[in-house]
């Protein structure tokens, strides 16, 4: 029931907030994409027959059947040359089934020939099935080198000798004005109207303070990948300390480096930087418990099989699960699962849930996520939703999709917001857990960086987002990716990292009222709050949880001694003492305002202010 209940929250935020990107309905670029002219508008992609297929369809009268297929890349395309404009973006949707047999893969690609040669572009990648029709998803940017002598979009695969079943294909072109839209969300997701009430040790409300209140950290997950190798550096911790939520170690937790052999394990380097992390107030994420990919398993692990992996493998869960409970609030499970498949491919495909089970036994309060490549750098997105829902079918609890994020250029925006709808579907949140865009151009650099970090803020799955490192001397994929440089100057990266960080924060600074309230709105995040009082500042803490409706909170300043009972009542709008008919008139002469009449400070005056005031009907105020 827990994630039936946050599938149905995510799709139905995704589905009010984001919707289509498209202002107006979009322009389909496909010819008859629901083959109810048979194959007219269609060709052949190898030494195939394509046969209206009326029996079998998704919708409308007919699908089509590719049949007599000699190898995987064969299938059915439609040259769509002259009907793509460069530099625009694209959504891609289709739906697919299997003539027979077991699960394979299908893509849906095109091919372009221009004056940079011959590429293949992946638009959707996932596994169809025989016995039921799944929607393949993707997006792109249509990037073509001078002049283009061809452009066939199809859809290929599975093995030689199945046919492929293909139905309602359609290539929409995308709103590039996404930004607007972004922002409003930002909006309405990120921050809430917020009032203090702002009371001494007694309870007793301050009146006419000044104040002034500071986020000093985001609800939303900010983070970066941190390396041992420079934890001994002041000028990086100190940047890692001062600009962060969160943090994930590159490889300090990962199997091959706590444990090259089977002997002991080595958690001094995890150890350490988790002692650091928590004493800096940074929230972690775990990478990871085991890695699909048979290079990233240690050597000595490679050759087991069976009950001898198998035994290797809950060895290293115990290990070293319950040493970072209560510590990482995230794990990375079984790390790049849609390409790698060590462990399935020895114990069955069965033993990826069993993993999550594993973990799940062991820390019962940690997150547990999948995590992959070329999510949102590319259109795997089918493939990941497919992998959730299979894990799910086995017994698995999956609380949150890794999207890596490492963009070999510079991406539109409405190109990830679109990826992001798709794997929104899901109805997991999302953790853009990666990212970087290693280009020498410094502006298209921040361009890139800003682009990623306003879609995924602005996205109702989205939850947080990493760097994969931010120093020159400490990234995988180069300098070219910093935000800061190797002399530790802000490249363009990093001014623009900081003004997004300012422009996503709250300062506000004014005056309580004379009912002690001071009203704002704000980010969703921890304050600190500071009063100008004839002693002297005094300081306060409080937190804007998640939310969008209007919050009131009070802000006790212990420190401020109290002066007794509590002088005067809030319900007494006419000063004269006691609460009386000639309060509640001056209640409903305000209702719908806000005002000494919004008892409860919700912005409005309303039933609940009624009620309020009528509680304390016939008192006394002293």
């Amino acid at each position: 029931m827990k994630h039936a209940l946050t599938t149905t929250i995510i799709t139905l935020l995704a589905g009010a907030l984001v919707g289509d990107c498209d202002a107006q309905v979009p322009v389909e670029v496909l010819e008859d994409g629901g083959f109810e002219a048979g194959a007219v508008e269609w060709v052949p992609v190898g030494p195939v027959t394509l046969d209206p297929e009326s029996l079998v369809v998704h919708e409308g009268c007919c699908a089509m059947r590719v049949g007599n297929r000699t190898s995987s890349w064969n299938g059915v395309g439609q040259f769509v040359t002259d009907r793509l404009v460069p530099g625009r973006s694209y959504a891609v949707s289709g739906w697919v089934r299997l003539g027979s047999g077991g699960p394979d893969e299908v893509t849906i690609k095109y091919r372009k020939i221009d004056e940079s040669g011959t590429d293949w572009i992946l638009l959707g990648q996932g596994t169809a099935r025989s016995d039921e029709w799944r929607e393949f998803l993707g997006a792109f940017t249509y990037r073509p080198v001078g002049e283009v002598e061809s452009l066939r979009f199809y859809v290929q695969g599975p093995a030689a000798g199945v046919d492929l079943l293909v139905d309602s294909m359609s290539v929409t072109e995308l709103d590039p004005g996404w930004r607007p839209a972004a922002d409003a969300r930002i909006e309405a997701l990120r921050t809430r109207p917020v009032t203090v009430e702002l009371t001494d040790a007694d309870g007793c409300r301050l009146a006419d303070v000044p104040l002034s209140v500071v986020q000093e950290r985001n609800a939303f997950g900010f983070g970066t990948a941190i390396n041992r190798n420079h934890m001994d550096n002041p000028l990086y911790t100190a940047f890692v300390a001062e600009h962060f939520q969160w943090a994930v170690m590159e490889n300090a937790v990962k199997w091959r480096q706590n444990q090259a052999t089977p002997g002991p394990t080595d958690y001094s380097d995890a150890d350490a930087m988790a002692a650091f992390c928590l004493a800096n107030d940074l929230r972690l994420r775990g990478h990871c418990v085991w890695w699909a990919n048979q290079l990233r398993v240690p050597d000595w692990v490679q050759p087991l099989v069976g009950i001898e992996l198998r035994e290797a493998m809950e060895q290293r869960a115990a290990s070293v699960v319950p040493r970072y409970e209560g510590v990482f609030e995230h794990w990375d499970v079984n790390n790049e699962m849609i390409t790698n498949r060590f462990f399935a491919d020895r114990l069955g495909p069965g033993v990826r849930a069993e993993m999550f089970q594993q973990v799940r036994s062991l820390d019962p309060g940690v997150k547990l996520f999948v995590n992959d490549f070329s999510i949102l750098t590319s259109n795997r997105q089918t493939a990941m939703l497919q992998q959730v829902a299979d894990l799910e079918a086995g017994g698995a609890e999956v609380d949150g999709i890794g999207a890596q994020g490492h963009f070999p250029e510079a991406p539109e925006g409405e190109v990830v917001l679109r990826r992001l709808d798709h794997l929104a579907r899901a109805g997991r949140p999302i953790w853009i857990t990666e990212f970087d865009c290693p280009v020498v151009d410094e502006s298209a650099r921040a361009d890139a960086l800003e682009t990623v970090f306003r879609s995924a803020f602005s996205h109702p799955a989205v939850e947080g987002i990493l760097l994969w490192g931010f120093w020159a001397g400490a990234l995988n994929n180069g300098p070219d990716a910093a935000l800061v440089s190797l002399d530790w100057s802000l490249t363009e990266s990093g001014v623009r990292f900081l003004e997004l960080m300012d422009e996503w924060s709250t300062e506000a600074a004014g005056a309580t009222d004379p009912d002690g309230r001071f009203g704002f709105r704000g980010y969703h995040g921890r304050y600190r709050l500071e009063a100008e009082l004839p002693g002297g500042l005094a300081t306060g803490w409080f937190e804007v949880p998640v939310g969008s409706e209007a919050l009131v909170l009070e802000v006790s300043l212990e420190a401020v001694p109290g002066s007794g009972p509590c002088t005067g009542c809030a319900q007494d709008l006419d000063g004269d003492g006691a609460v009386s008919g000639a309060d509640l008139a001056a209640l409903l002469a305000g209702w719908g305002q806000p005002g000494a009449s919004d008892l409860d400070g919700s912005g409005t005056t309303d039933g609940a202010d009624l009620a309020n005031l009528l509680a304390a009907w016939g008192g006394v105020c002293d």
